[in-house]
C-alpha cells in the first residue's frame, strides 16, 4: 500500500489533487488522450488528510451524460459487479429492462475492472444500442506488459454522438480511473505501462474530472524513491511542500 499525507496549514478550504502524467497509448485511430482528477479530498485550514492506494491497473469506461473536455466529470470508482462474467450482456439486459419498467435510468454509467499485467489484461468495449448502455466484455490475455482497451464495431463515435450516449475507455489503478480516450467504432487501443509519476496540486477539482495538467500551477511532483509513505504541507504562503 502507498500512502500520502498531506496537511493544509494555509488559511484557507482547499481540495488536494493527486493525479499522474500520461502513459502514451498506441491507437489505431486518432484520438486524444485525457488525464482525470485520479483522487481528490477537500481539507479546511489546520486539517490532515491522507491518500491510499494499491498499484492494481484496471480498465475503466465512463459514460458521464456529456462530450468528454476540460471540466467534464468521468466518474469510474465504483467497481463493476460483471467483472469478467460470461453471461454479463444477459445480466445487463436485465437490469436495464427493469430500469426501463420503472422508468428510471441512472445520468452517468462507468465500469471498473481489475486486471493482469502479464495475464488477463485485455477486453473490448461493447454498445447495446436497444439499451443505450455499454457494458466490458470478459477479459483475455494480451500481450505481457500492456493493457488493452478496443471498442466493438457497435460503439458509437463519442465525439459525434450525442452528449448523453458519449463515452470514454482508458486505464486507472486501485480503482479509480486514470487516462481515457474518445470510444469510436473499432478502435484498438494499448497502454504500455511504465513508472507512473505522480502528482500533487491544490484547487477546485472533483474526482473523475478531466483537467489540463498544464495549467494547473500549484502541482508538485511526489517521489517515492523506494518508500510507500510519504508526506506534503500547505503553507501558510500557499505553496505546497514535500518532507
Amino acid at each position: 500500500m502507498i500512502e500520502l499525507k498531506v496537511s493544509n496549514n494555509s488559511l484557507n478550504l482547499t481540495t488536494f489533487i493527486v493525479f499522474m502524467s500520461p502513459p502514451t497509448p498506441k491507437l489505431s485511430i486518432p484520438s486524444k488522450t485525457y488525464t482525470l482528477a485520479w483522487q481528490t479530498k477537500t481539507a479546511f485550514s489546520g486539517v490532515t488528510v491522507n491518500f491510499s492506494w494499491d498499484t492494481t491497473y484496471n480498465v475503466v469506461w465512463s459514460q458521464p451524460g456529456d462530450h468528454l473536455k476540460i471540466g467534464t466529470i468521468c466518474d469510474t470508482h465504483a467497481e463493476s459487479k460483471y467483472m469478467s462474467n460470461p453471461n454479463s450482456a444477459k445480466i445487463l439486459k436485465n437490469k436495464m429492462n427493469r430500469l426501463i419498467q420503472t422508468r428510471y435510468i441512472e445520468a452517468t454509467s462507468s465500469q471498473s475492472i481489475p486486471v493482469e499485467i502479464n495475464g488477463l489484461n485485455s477486453t473490448s468495449l461493447s454498445f447495446h444500442q436497444d439499451l443505450s448502455a455499454y457494458n466490458f466484455l470478459p477479459l483475455s490475455e494480451g500481450p505481457k506488459g500492456t493493457i488493452t482497451t478496443n471498442c466493438g464495431d457497435d460503439v458509437p463515435s463519442s465525439q459525434t454522438t450525442s452528449a448523453a450516449t458519449a463515452a470514454g475507455l482508458g486505464v486507472g489503478l486501485s480503482g479509480y480511473g486514470a487516462f481515457l480516450v474518445d470510444a469510436q467504432p473499432n478502435l484498438q487501443c494499448s497502454w504500455t505501462i511504465s513508472e507512473l509519476t505522480y502528482y500533487l496540486a491544490y484547487g477546485e477539482f472533483k474526482t473523475g474530472e478531466i483537467i489540463d495538467p498544464a495549467k494547473i500551477n500549484s502541482k508538485i511532483i511526489v517521489n517515492f524513491d523506494g518508500v510507500n509513505k510519504r508526506e506534503a504541507v500547505l503553507d501558510k504562503k500557499n505553496k505546497i511542500i514535500l518532507l
